[in-house]
């Protein structure tokens, strides 16, 4: 199983002194002198949630469904205000409030359903007593008095400081105090009607979650069921429960079921018309997964859910293939995990986060992966790519693989079905190989920045060739003059990597390589290799590119470091680099993005490299920095922290130059010396939840 990481804002977690109740479940200290009732008098809704259920044939319309209320002084007669709220008023309608008689502790409050409950619907009522009213004065949430170094008028070794801080304590147990009331005296109801549908067993499929409890070796086993007034929808009986059960993760929460809609081309559906066939809604649903550190279960959600969501950020939950009955063989969710009233982790443009298989349908295995060898010349000067493979998958067979060598501005699954459907010749795999290695010509008219697609093929159902998986290796080769041209060394501040394992910024020495093709255009050559050695991890051999070609206008694009400390390779993006390929996606050129966000991008002044420090406010109130992202197998995080990151170009000053020298050793030593290259853990830090950038301001 996984290691679970907390991405967000560490929460201090202040514990709340208990107040008394007696075995019904009432407070003994309620002051109610003001209502004219004896002290100690107070109401309680019997229960916090109630769900009806109905079904088809069962009949809604002017249904009464009465919530029960007790109170501890049944004295005198008493009406007792009630606020309601209902999600349709058409639909559920209530009283304003509920009257006791003299000598009775209970009554009723009657919720009418006025109008039928359509099938699949669902409508629920909120239904509370007035805290003032009860003797419960609102407490609001205190705010802690947090002082950074800049704020230097109340230092946090002040007594002003402590002082303040004396105060925040005692504010916080008295909030504690006020939430344990208001949970444990049930002043506070939900009520939920809904419609079921009538539903047919389909069978045993199975279900692989890939991200957080990452069961892909142990599929379980799930039963489907299908809406029989609607066919198009959908049940996962349960999956959460066999989905940790795989990996041995332990489930506290309320993990419900998993229900699907196939959207139909030409629908309305969240505001927008359907256009693309074979997408697919699914209802948010519980984990059962309660993470701890933020007391909250794990859902997830679709990402329709939340604000600014369009079609096409809904394409990766679709069918991916179907059975020749016309039900769906293979449904794939890429779903928002979250936390209700926290955050959370934002998977919804991901393929196999979530899979479905139906019963009945054969499993199929294609896996397969490539790496870059080199190069090789033979006698008759034709070049040849050569490339390192492995099919894992049972189902990848070498006489169905085709292999070639495209550009890598070139759209790799586009390329993938041209192969497939023979408009673009491509050999096997077969074909190509050397022993156990692939050597593919380079054809004479390619140069620069290419790669190796290996794509695996086999038959449909209606016996057409169909692409079931792609790998590919990326390499350079020039027949002329190589642009890359070396420039000495140079030196980079990471306060990317290391610091979000709680180390310090670090200075590396890299080698710096300019194109002679695009001056200004920067390659620090394997980056991180010298980090990956302090750490003992190994790796960070990646050349990351900078772009400088405006002096004005620095940015560094999503690159892999080539830095794997457990949690997958990290990649890295400065701010105005993430901005460019955001915005790349809606049509526009890099220049219209940084004449609209100027403030986001980096500079060169006498040979160094700077990028500006941004500042947003964080969940928990305070202020953050940060000058990028990075990016691995679990999400996002902001980097950049300390606002260090930089670089010193061969060009600068030798002042300048022996500074780094010397920091870059100091880096060394002190890292050795703290015992830090045992990275094992990320640190608390800030999981990435970037500023909203809907259109080009």
């Amino acid at each position: 199983m996984k290691r679970y990481i907390s991405f967000f804002t560490a929460i201090a977690l202040i514990a709340g002194m208990m107040t008394s109740c007696n075995d019904d479940g009432y407070w003994d200290k309620a002051s109610t002198a003001s209502l004219g009732l004896t002290e100690g008098a107070a109401f309680t809704f019997n229960t916090t949630t109630l769900n009806y259920v109905y079904y088809p044939a069962d009949v809604t319309e002017g249904m009464d469904i009465p919530i029960t209320i007790t109170r501890s002084d049944a004295a005198a007669q008493f009406t007792l205000p009630v606020a309601a709220t209902f999600s349709d008023s058409t639909i559920l309608s209530g009283p304003a409030s509920v009257t006791f008689e003299a000598g009775s502790n209970q009554a009723d409050y009657v919720i009418k359903v006025t109008k039928e409950v359509a099938i699949g619907q669902s409508v629920s009522a909120s239904l509370a007593i007035d805290t003032l009213s009860l003797g419960i004065p609102k407490v609001n949430k205190p705010i802690a008095p947090i002082d950074t170094l800049s704020e230097t008028s109340t230092p946090a070794d002040s007594a002003a400081y402590q002082a303040k801080y004396t105060v925040y304590q005692a504010d916080s147990t008295n909030y504690e105090i006020y939430l344990t009331k208001l949970k444990a005296y049930k002043i506070a109801t939900t009520v939920k009607i809904s419609k079921d549908y009538n539903w047919n067993s389909l069978g045993k499929g199975l279900i692989v979650e890939n991200w957080w409890f990452e069961n892909g070796d142990a599929p379980a086993s799930v039963e489907i069921m299908q809406a029989v007034e609607n066919p198009a929808i959908f049940r996962v009986v349960n999956p959460w429960k066999p989905i940790a059960d795989a990996v041995g993760a332990g489930l506290n929460g309320n993990q419900t079921n998993i229900q699907f809609t196939l959207l139909k081309v030409g629908e309305e559906f969240a505001g927008q018309t359907i256009t693309q066939k074979d997408l697919v809604y699914f209802d948010r649903s519980n984990t059962g997964y309660h993470h701890s550190s933020y007391d909250a279960d794990i859902w997830i959600l679709h990402p329709s859910e939340f604000s600014g969501s369009t079609e096409a950020q809904w394409l990766y939950n679709r069918v991916v293939s179907y059975q020749a009955n016309g039900l769906p063989a293979v449904v794939q969710l890429a779903p928002r995990y979250y936390m209700f009233g926290v955050g959370g982790w934002n998977h919804s443009q991901e393929d196999n986060i979530v899979m479905i298989t139906f019963p009945g349908v054969k499993v199929y295995d294609y896996s397969a992966a490539i790496a870059y060898a080199g190069l090789f010349t033979d006698v008759d000067n034709t070049v040849y790519a050569l490339a390192d493979y492995d099919l894992s998958g049972a189902d990848a067979q070498v006489s169905t693989i085709k292999v070639a060598v495209i550009s890598q501005d070139d759209d790799v699954e586009a390329v993938a079905d041209a192969i497939a459907a023979g408009d673009f010749e491509a050999p096997t795999l077969s074909e190509v190989l050397n022993g156990d290695r692939i050597q593919i010509p380079i054809p004479e008219e390619m140069n620069g920045k290419l790669q190796i697609v290996m794509v695996v093929i086999d038959n449909n159902e209606e016996g057409q060739p169909e692409v079931k998986n792609i790998a590919s290796t990326k390499f350079e080769y020039y027949s002329g003059a190589n642009p890359w041209q070396s420039i000495g060394e140079g030196y980079f501040v990471d306060d990317f990597v290391l610091p979000l394992f709680g180390n310090d910024p670090v200075t590396c020495p890299v080698e710096i390589q300019e194109n002679s093709n695009e001056p200004g255009l920067y390659r620090m050559v394997k980056a991180y290799s010298y980090i990956g050695t302090a750490t003992g991890k190994g790796g960070g051999n990646a050349d990351i590119e900078v772009n400088a070609t405006n002096s004005n206008a620095v940015y560094i694009l999503t690159q892999s470091t080539g830095l794997d400390f457990g949690y997958g390779v990290m990649s890295i993006a400065t701010v105005g680099g993430d901005d460019i390929e955001y915005f790349a996606e809606q049509g526009y050129a890099a220049a219209d993005v940084i004449a609209a966000y100027p403030d986001e991008f980096g500079k060169v002044t006498d040979g160094v490299i700077s990028f500006p420090v941004l500042e947003r406010e964080g969940s928990d109130g305070t202020t953050m920095q940060y000058m990028g992202y990075i990016y691995d197998d679990d999400g996002g995080y902001y980097a950049g922290k300390n606002g260090a990151f930089q670089i010193v170009l061969p060009s600068a000053a030798a002042s300048v130059k022996a500074k780094a020298k010397s920091m870059a050793r100091a880096s060394e030593f002190a890292l050795r010396l703290s015992g830090k290259s045992g990275v094992k853990a990320i640190k608390m830090h800030k999981k990435i939840a970037k500023p909203v950038k809907a259109t080009l301001r």
